[in-house]
């Protein structure tokens, strides 16, 4: 039995994916250090009032990104990987394609929509144009993003993962001195905001001349190449049916993680609880550096699992499941009992976050028991269920947060932020147990 156990144990260790998840896992964690010591610059440098203005704009942007999203970086790193895993080129040079079409045609229309009406909404909900206009920003930075997620899955896609890490981290790097600095000189939300949009411009501006490698060695084809590409209608239909499901499902997540945001700025007196739930928040949050290079990689290794039968993508898809759970519990208890600490030390004007920190405590393992579910969905094609469940999630999100929020204000949030994890969770997992006993070994799920 031990030498099983050792056996199964060195065979882990020497797959593959271990040893990738393993190099995402090293820049996950030096980005999440570099995003611990930015927030909390922030936090101190900003103050409680400030810090919670800079939430509800990034909270704004967010809910006003929703119609930029049509789900196509999520349908790109799936559809990329099996036209990889193929050897199929025209369909991978038709993928990147109508990814560069629809971004443009997306940036064009709802991104300049929303940098529009960002102002108007801060106004009327807020009673606050800045925080619309700093909204405006972040919408517009979210219409600038093309190059980095383009060389970023290209890199995932094909495995060459210490180049991504290297972009993705430098730009963390170079994004926290810089908007760090800039709050220093005094321009408050603002420069951190504005800072963000600047470091969109450069990394993409890198991102391009990466591509560009890619196009000189003959592996990628140019972005005029791509422009001038014509893609078969039936190619475009089932690209936008699949990305279309994907952005349903997200957009849906998006507007279940943003609405309790944006209704408590506006039950609240002041900003400065948002700030006080955004510390605690980030605080639980900090165990998913484990968690997010493993669902990241998923989204491409298990359509390649899938070729090897139902049997072995299930199997991964527990085991994963199971490993994360329990890796995330290992590091939250010793979180959970360093918070005093922790708040007293380097958050001290934060003090009162504290009891929302121990109330959101089942945050990272609830995130954790679904950290496959998303990829499981795509690689099964099953996004109808997903958006189902997703929208079900919604409604009961919609009537807690009606009910909870402006009766316990910080605590109603924390409430429906747990809810609001555990509920798609816990009916996606079920979901895979039951198609699992009913699915055949060989059969490839439809839509």
């Amino acid at each position: 039995m031990l030498e099983q156990s050792r056996s199964r144990a060195r065979f882990v260790l020497r797959h593959p994916f271990t040893r990738h998840s393993a190099i995402l896992q090293v820049a996950a964690v030096m980005s999440r250090a570099v995003g611990l010591v930015v927030g909390i610059l922030y936090a101190n440098l900003l103050g409680p009032e400030e810090f919670g203005r800079y939430s509800l704009a990034i909270a704004l942007a967010g809910f006003l990104n929703v119609f930029q999203e049509l789900g196509m970086s999520h349908a790109l790193i799936n559809l990329l990987a099996r036209a990889e895993a193929r050897g199929d080129r025209a369909e991978a040079r038709d993928v990147l394609a109508y990814f560069l079409k629809a971004s443009v045609a997306i940036a064009a229309t709802s991104g300049l929509a929303g940098i529009l009406i960002a102002p108007w909404l801060g106004s009327q909900w807020y009673h606050d144009t800045e925080v619309g206009f700093l909204a405006s920003i972040g919408v517009l930075t979210f219409a600038l993003t093309f190059f980095v997620p383009l060389v970023t899955t290209i890199q995932q896609v094909r495995r060459e993962l210490i180049p991504l890490a290297v972009l993705e981290t430098g730009s963390k790097v170079f994004g926290a001195v810089l908007t760090v600095m800039l709050v220093l000189y005094g321009t408050g939300a603002f420069g951190v905001i504005g800072g963000q949009l600047l470091v969109m411009v450069i990394s993409s501006v890198v991102a391009a001349v990466m591509y560009r490698r890619y196009v000189r060695a003959g592996t990628a084809t140019g972005v005029i190449g791509l422009w001038r590409t014509k893609i078969s209608w039936q190619r475009i239909s089932y690209f936008f049916r699949f990305g279309i499901l994907i952005a349903i499902s997200k957009n849906i997540l998006k507007f279940n993680q943003t609405i309790p945001l944006l209704v408590l700025g506006a039950v609240l007196p002041t900003a400065s609880g948002l700030g006080f739930f955004k510390v605690a928040f980030t605080y639980v949050g900090l165990p998913l550096v484990i968690a997010d290079p493993v669902a990241r990689l998923l989204n491409d290794q298990f359509p390649k699992t899938e070729v090897s039968g139902m049997a072995k993508l299930f199997r991964r898809f527990y085991q994963i499941t199971a490993v994360s759970v329990v890796v995330e519990l290992a590091l939250l208890i010793p979180a959970l009992l360093l918070a005093p600490w922790g708040l007293a030390v380097f958050f001290p004007e934060y003090r009162a976050s504290l009891p929302f920190i121990f109330l959101l405590a089942p945050y990272p393992l609830l995130v954790s028991a679904g950290i496959g579910l998303g990829a499981m969905f795509r690689t099964l094609n099953r996004m109808r269920v997903n958006v189902a469940i997703q929208a079900a999630t919604l409604f009961i999100m919609a009537a807690c947060a009606w009910w909870l929020i402006p009766r316990y204000a910080i605590g109603g949030l924390a409430v429906v932020t747990l809810l609001l994890t555990l509920v798609p969770n816990a009916l996606g997992l079920l979901y895979f147990v039951w198609l699992r006993r009913h699915l055949p070994e060989e059969t490839t799920p439809a839509c």
